[in-house]
Protein backbone atom coordinates (compact mmCIF):
# COMPACT_ATOMS: atom_id res chain seq x y z
CA UNK A 1 0.00 0.00 0.00
CA UNK A 2 1.39 3.39 -1.03
CA UNK A 3 1.50 5.88 1.85
CA UNK A 4 3.86 8.51 0.41
CA UNK A 5 4.31 9.82 -3.14
CA UNK A 6 7.41 11.89 -3.94
CA UNK A 7 7.13 13.88 -7.17
CA UNK A 8 9.73 15.82 -9.09
CA UNK A 9 8.51 19.19 -10.32
CA UNK A 10 10.04 20.36 -13.60
CA UNK A 11 9.55 17.88 -16.43
CA UNK A 12 7.29 15.78 -14.19
CA UNK A 13 4.50 17.50 -12.27
CA UNK A 14 4.32 20.68 -14.34
CA UNK A 15 4.11 20.85 -18.12
CA UNK A 16 6.64 22.52 -20.38
CA UNK A 17 4.96 25.88 -19.70
CA UNK A 18 5.55 25.34 -15.95
CA UNK A 19 1.81 24.96 -15.41
CA UNK A 20 0.16 22.53 -12.99
CA UNK A 21 -2.79 20.89 -14.73
CA UNK A 22 -6.23 20.56 -13.16
CA UNK A 23 -5.97 16.78 -13.67
CA UNK A 24 -2.79 16.63 -11.58
CA UNK A 25 -4.26 18.86 -8.88
CA UNK A 26 -7.42 16.77 -8.58
CA UNK A 27 -5.56 13.44 -8.50
CA UNK A 28 -3.12 14.65 -5.84
CA UNK A 29 -5.85 16.13 -3.64
CA UNK A 30 -7.86 12.90 -3.90
CA UNK A 31 -4.81 10.85 -2.85
CA UNK A 32 -4.15 13.21 0.06
CA UNK A 33 -7.78 12.94 1.16
CA UNK A 34 -7.19 9.18 1.36
CA UNK A 35 -4.31 9.84 3.78
CA UNK A 36 -1.43 9.57 1.29
CA UNK A 37 1.38 12.10 1.81
CA UNK A 38 2.37 13.83 -1.44
CA UNK A 39 5.69 15.68 -1.35
CA UNK A 40 7.60 17.62 -3.98
CA UNK A 41 11.18 16.39 -4.41
CA UNK A 42 12.99 18.96 -6.53
CA UNK A 43 16.11 20.99 -7.05
CA UNK A 44 14.15 24.15 -6.33
CA UNK A 45 14.00 25.97 -2.96
CA UNK A 46 10.78 26.14 -0.97
CA UNK A 47 10.18 29.70 -2.26
CA UNK A 48 9.64 28.23 -5.72
CA UNK A 49 7.17 25.60 -4.46
CA UNK A 50 4.68 27.38 -2.23
CA UNK A 51 2.30 28.30 -5.06
CA UNK A 52 2.06 24.62 -6.04
CA UNK A 53 1.46 23.51 -2.46
CA UNK A 54 -1.32 26.10 -2.23
CA UNK A 55 -3.02 24.56 -5.28
CA UNK A 56 -2.72 21.04 -3.85
CA UNK A 57 -3.71 21.97 -0.28
CA UNK A 58 -5.79 19.58 1.79
CA UNK A 59 -6.47 20.73 5.39
CA UNK A 60 -6.41 17.27 6.95
CA UNK A 61 -2.78 16.43 6.07
CA UNK A 62 0.51 18.21 6.70
CA UNK A 63 2.71 19.00 3.71
CA UNK A 64 6.39 18.10 3.43
CA UNK A 65 9.06 19.01 0.86
CA UNK A 66 12.42 17.69 -0.28
CA UNK A 67 14.12 20.79 -1.71
CA UNK A 68 17.49 21.56 -3.33
CA UNK A 69 17.73 17.91 -4.46
CA UNK A 70 17.61 16.74 -0.86
CA UNK A 71 19.83 19.38 0.74
CA UNK A 72 16.93 20.80 2.77
CA UNK A 73 13.86 18.78 3.84
CA UNK A 74 10.96 20.56 5.47
CA UNK A 75 7.66 20.24 7.26
CA UNK A 76 6.05 22.91 5.07
CA UNK A 77 2.87 23.21 7.15
CA UNK A 78 4.75 23.99 10.38
CA UNK A 79 7.76 25.64 8.69
CA UNK A 80 10.19 23.25 10.41
CA UNK A 81 13.43 21.84 9.03
CA UNK A 82 13.75 18.05 9.22
CA UNK A 83 17.13 17.52 7.54
CA UNK A 84 19.96 19.50 5.92
CA UNK A 85 23.11 18.52 4.03
CA UNK A 86 25.36 21.33 2.77
CA UNK A 87 28.77 22.03 1.27
CA UNK A 88 31.09 24.85 2.40
CA UNK A 89 32.61 27.98 0.95
CA UNK A 90 35.92 26.16 0.54
CA UNK A 91 34.10 23.75 -1.81
CA UNK A 92 32.87 26.74 -3.81
CA UNK A 93 36.44 28.00 -4.26
CA UNK A 94 37.57 24.57 -5.44
CA UNK A 95 34.66 24.05 -7.85
CA UNK A 96 34.87 27.59 -9.21
CA UNK A 97 38.56 27.09 -10.03
CA UNK A 98 37.72 24.00 -12.11
CA UNK A 99 34.71 25.55 -13.86
CA UNK A 100 36.70 28.69 -14.64
CA UNK A 101 38.98 26.51 -16.80
CA UNK A 102 35.96 25.49 -18.88
CA UNK A 103 34.56 28.99 -19.25
CA UNK A 104 31.01 28.05 -18.20
CA UNK A 105 28.38 29.96 -16.26
CA UNK A 106 28.19 29.08 -12.57
CA UNK A 107 26.30 30.06 -9.45
CA UNK A 108 25.68 29.01 -5.88
CA UNK A 109 22.51 28.80 -3.81
CA UNK A 110 22.81 30.20 -0.29
CA UNK A 111 20.55 31.26 2.56
CA UNK A 112 20.30 34.72 1.03
CA UNK A 113 19.68 33.71 -2.58
CA UNK A 114 21.59 33.01 -5.77
CA UNK A 115 25.16 34.29 -6.21
CA UNK A 116 27.03 34.32 -9.53
CA UNK A 117 30.16 36.02 -10.85
CA UNK A 118 28.35 36.68 -14.16
CA UNK A 119 24.68 36.28 -14.95
CA UNK A 120 23.33 34.43 -18.00
CA UNK A 121 19.85 33.35 -19.09
CA UNK A 122 20.07 29.97 -17.34
CA UNK A 123 21.22 31.45 -14.05
CA UNK A 124 18.55 34.14 -14.32
CA UNK A 125 15.99 31.37 -14.90
CA UNK A 126 16.91 29.95 -11.49
CA UNK A 127 16.18 33.34 -9.97
CA UNK A 128 12.91 33.97 -11.81
CA UNK A 129 11.38 30.50 -11.37
CA UNK A 130 12.00 30.50 -7.65
CA UNK A 131 11.44 34.15 -6.83
CA UNK A 132 14.78 34.52 -5.06
CA UNK A 133 17.27 37.42 -5.18
CA UNK A 134 20.35 37.21 -7.39
CA UNK A 135 23.70 38.86 -6.64
CA UNK A 136 26.68 39.27 -8.97
CA UNK A 137 29.69 38.69 -6.72
CA UNK A 138 33.10 37.05 -6.91
CA UNK A 139 32.68 33.48 -5.67
CA UNK A 140 36.26 33.47 -4.37
CA UNK A 141 35.17 36.12 -1.84
CA UNK A 142 32.64 33.76 -0.27
CA UNK A 143 33.77 32.78 3.26
CA UNK A 144 35.40 29.34 3.25
CA UNK A 145 33.73 28.20 6.45
CA UNK A 146 30.19 29.30 5.54
CA UNK A 147 27.46 26.88 4.44
CA UNK A 148 26.41 26.65 0.79
CA UNK A 149 23.35 24.70 -0.30
CA UNK A 150 24.70 23.76 -3.72
CA UNK A 151 27.04 24.80 -6.54
CA UNK A 152 25.66 24.78 -10.09
CA UNK A 153 26.87 25.10 -13.65
CA UNK A 154 24.23 26.73 -15.83
CA UNK A 155 24.99 27.11 -19.53
CA UNK A 156 24.07 26.10 -23.08
CA UNK A 157 23.24 22.36 -23.26
CA UNK A 158 25.80 21.74 -26.01
CA UNK A 159 28.57 23.50 -24.07
CA UNK A 160 27.64 21.63 -20.90
CA UNK A 161 27.66 18.24 -22.63
CA UNK A 162 31.08 18.99 -24.10
CA UNK A 163 32.44 20.11 -20.73
CA UNK A 164 31.20 17.26 -18.53
CA UNK A 165 33.82 14.71 -19.74
CA UNK A 166 36.52 17.30 -19.06
CA UNK A 167 35.68 17.64 -15.37
CA UNK A 168 38.28 15.98 -13.12
CA UNK A 169 37.31 12.56 -11.80
CA UNK A 170 37.99 13.57 -8.20
CA UNK A 171 34.99 15.95 -8.28
CA UNK A 172 32.67 12.98 -8.81
CA UNK A 173 34.30 11.23 -5.86
CA UNK A 174 34.09 14.27 -3.59
CA UNK A 175 30.54 15.45 -4.45
CA UNK A 176 27.17 14.16 -5.53
CA UNK A 177 27.09 15.41 -9.13
CA UNK A 178 23.70 15.40 -10.86
CA UNK A 179 22.39 16.72 -14.16
CA UNK A 180 19.02 18.19 -13.22
CA UNK A 181 18.26 19.65 -16.67
CA UNK A 182 19.94 19.79 -20.07
CA UNK A 183 21.49 23.11 -19.01
CA UNK A 184 22.19 22.49 -15.28
CA UNK A 185 24.87 20.40 -13.56
CA UNK A 186 24.73 20.43 -9.77
CA UNK A 187 27.38 19.70 -7.14
CA UNK A 188 26.02 18.73 -3.74
CA UNK A 189 27.24 17.25 -0.51
CA UNK A 190 28.12 13.59 -1.04
CA UNK A 191 25.37 12.69 1.45
CA UNK A 192 22.82 14.84 -0.36
CA UNK A 193 20.35 13.15 -2.70
CA UNK A 194 16.60 13.26 -3.25
CA UNK A 195 16.28 9.69 -2.03
CA UNK A 196 18.18 10.40 1.20
CA UNK A 197 15.89 13.37 1.82
CA UNK A 198 12.76 11.33 1.09
CA UNK A 199 13.98 8.64 3.49
CA UNK A 200 14.40 11.27 6.22
CA UNK A 201 10.84 12.51 5.70
CA UNK A 202 9.48 8.94 5.55
CA UNK A 203 11.31 8.04 8.77
CA UNK A 204 9.80 11.14 10.39
CA UNK A 205 6.34 9.91 9.33
CA UNK A 206 6.90 6.25 10.18
CA UNK A 207 6.68 5.14 6.55
CA UNK A 208 8.83 2.33 5.13
CA UNK A 209 10.55 2.08 1.73
CA UNK A 210 8.02 -0.33 0.21
CA UNK A 211 5.22 2.17 0.92
CA UNK A 212 6.84 4.92 -1.18
CA UNK A 213 6.16 5.82 -4.83
CA UNK A 214 8.61 8.20 -6.56
CA UNK A 215 7.95 9.91 -9.91
CA UNK A 216 10.55 11.73 -12.00
CA UNK A 217 12.21 12.35 -15.33
CA UNK A 218 15.87 13.38 -14.99
CA UNK A 219 19.15 12.00 -13.65
CA UNK A 220 18.67 13.73 -10.30
CA UNK A 221 15.56 11.53 -9.88
CA UNK A 222 17.45 8.30 -10.47
CA UNK A 223 18.25 7.65 -6.80
CA UNK A 224 14.67 7.91 -5.64
CA UNK A 225 13.20 5.98 -8.58
CA UNK A 226 15.66 3.10 -8.25
CA UNK A 227 15.46 2.81 -4.46
CA UNK A 228 11.80 3.32 -3.56
CA UNK A 229 9.11 0.68 -3.43
CA UNK A 230 7.50 1.77 -6.72
CA UNK A 231 9.59 3.90 -9.07
CA UNK A 232 7.83 5.71 -11.93
CA UNK A 233 9.41 7.47 -14.91
CA UNK A 234 7.66 9.94 -17.16
CA UNK A 235 7.28 9.17 -20.86
CA UNK A 236 9.53 12.21 -21.47
CA UNK A 237 12.16 10.97 -18.99
CA UNK A 238 15.82 10.40 -19.80
CA UNK A 239 16.39 6.86 -21.06
CA UNK A 240 18.89 6.40 -18.20
CA UNK A 241 15.98 6.91 -15.78
CA UNK A 242 13.36 4.84 -17.60
CA UNK A 243 15.37 1.64 -17.36
CA UNK A 244 15.21 1.74 -13.54
CA UNK A 245 11.47 2.44 -13.31
CA UNK A 246 8.81 -0.16 -12.54
CA UNK A 247 6.25 1.83 -14.52
CA UNK A 248 6.35 4.39 -17.36
CA UNK A 249 3.52 6.90 -17.15
CA UNK A 250 2.34 9.51 -19.64
CA UNK A 251 4.40 12.64 -20.32
CA UNK A 252 4.41 15.81 -18.23
CA UNK A 253 2.34 17.50 -20.95
CA UNK A 254 -0.31 14.76 -20.63
CA UNK A 255 -0.74 14.90 -16.84
CA UNK A 256 1.27 11.71 -16.38
CA UNK A 257 1.38 12.23 -12.62
CA UNK A 258 -2.42 12.14 -12.42
CA UNK A 259 -2.50 9.04 -14.61
CA UNK A 260 -0.22 6.98 -12.37
CA UNK A 261 -1.68 8.23 -9.07
CA UNK A 262 -5.21 7.46 -10.23
CA UNK A 263 -4.21 4.04 -11.55
CA UNK A 264 -2.31 2.80 -8.49
CA UNK A 265 -3.78 4.80 -5.60
CA UNK A 266 -7.12 6.51 -6.23
CA UNK A 267 -8.78 3.67 -8.12
CA UNK A 268 -7.70 0.98 -5.66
Amino acid sequence: MIKLVAIDLDGTLVNDKKELSLENIEAIKKAKEKGVYVILATGRPIEGLRKYYDLMYVPTLNDYACTFNGAVCLDVTNNKTIYTSFIKGEDVHLLASEVDKLGLGMHILTDRGCITPKNNKYIDLERSLNGIPLYEENLYDYPKDKDVIKFMIGDEPKLLDEAIPKLPKYLYEKYNVVKSATFYLEFLNKNCDKWIGIEKIAEHLGIIKDEIMCIGDADNDLGMISNCGFGVAMENAFESVKKYAKFITKSNNESGVAYVINKFINEK
